[in-house]
């Protein structure tokens, strides 16, 4: 493509039959236009021009050149005019990764309002647990709710994310309320548990200081949505996230345990995408419409 700028040159030379006029049109000068027309001719190798004192005009592979060039021309026009299009509207297929439980919490539930509102965006969500590659798999966003170890992205905070102990009435009726997190000790405590880790033991923030309890209970969960659900039936207390537990706190299914003391096992709610410049109008307005959906604060904190 190296003579492209060349070849339309030769083209606009071609079209006005003058030098002159192709650099008015240009707004290059006279000579600029000589030196594009003598470099393509040298780089093809042949006459493209026929010069008169009065005239220019295409010699015979001069008039093949010009007809390849028209119609160069018009597939850099075609292409400009798809690109200015696709950047004009939010269209094209959207690729978003979020983790399972959030996603399937606060993302899935909001894509049947959002398809509504842009009809031409084709939405692909990908749910897991598992890190994921953004610029290598081809994600346009993604949710994360962990340490952000990718410099090179953008990343955007879409919520606090702060933990709290919960437990079922009907539990607490039977089995007491703790009074002071020395008192879990006494109360099967569910924990969140994976092939690689056992979280048997939460962190809190006791003044300046922060302190550790090792957990009492019998029963690990690899999902969280599962041992929420576990401590709805009456099976202990356990450490939840407002996003996953919102829902059975405001029907009474839940209530909070030990709601003066901070505990700390958790991550921001932050989205990731690769670029803030020249971000494509489909992931613009996703961004924009999940932050509107969610709020601020966010609507699972009760």
């Amino acid at each position: 493509m190296d003579n492209l700028n060349p070849l339309l040159v030769f083209l606009r030379v071609v079209e006005q039959g003058s030098f002159t006029k192709a650099a008015e049109d240009l707004g290059l000068s006279r000579s600029g236009i000589s030196k594009q027309i003598q470099q393509l001719e040298k780089n093809l190798n042949t006459r493209l021009l026929t010069r008169t004192t009065r005239s220019i005009s295409p010699t015979e592979v001069g008039q093949l050149v010009y007809q390849s060039a028209t119609r160069i021309k018009e597939e850099l026009n075609g292409i400009d005019d798809l690109v200015h299009e696709y950047q004009d509207s939010a269209r094209g297929t959207l690729k978003i990764a979020a983790p399972k439980n959030f996603g399937r919490l606060h993302i899935a539930p909001h894509l049947k309002q959002f398809n509504a509102l842009y009809p031409d965006i084709n939405v692909i969500l990908s749910l897991g647990d598992q890190f994921v590659d953004i610029v290598k798999d081809g994600i346009d966003i993604a949710f994360r709710i962990s340490e952000l170890r990718d410099s090179e992205l953008i990343m955007q905070k879409v919520a606090d994310n702060p933990v709290l102990l919960v437990a079922a009435p009907s539990y607490l009726e039977e089995f007491g309320i703790p009074q002071c997190v020395e008192d879990l000790a006494n109360h099967n405590c569910l924990y969140y548990y994976t092939s690689m880790h056992t979280f048997d033991r939460w962190s809190y923030h006791d003044q300046n200081e922060i302190r550790h309890v090792s957990l009492s209970g019998r029963t690990g969960i690899n999902d969280a949505e599962s041992i929420v659900e576990a401590v709805i039936d009456g099976a202990g207390i356990a450490m939840a996230t407002h996003y996953i537990a919102y829902k059975g706190l405001r029907s009474g299914q839940l209530t909070r345990v030990l709601p003066a003391i901070r505990f700390l096992d958790s991550y921001p709610i932050s989205m990731l995408y690769p670029e803030r410049k020249l971000l494509p109008p489909k992931t613009r307005a996703f961004i924009n419409y999940i932050k509107e959906t969610i709020g601020d604060p966010p609507y699972w904190l009760v």
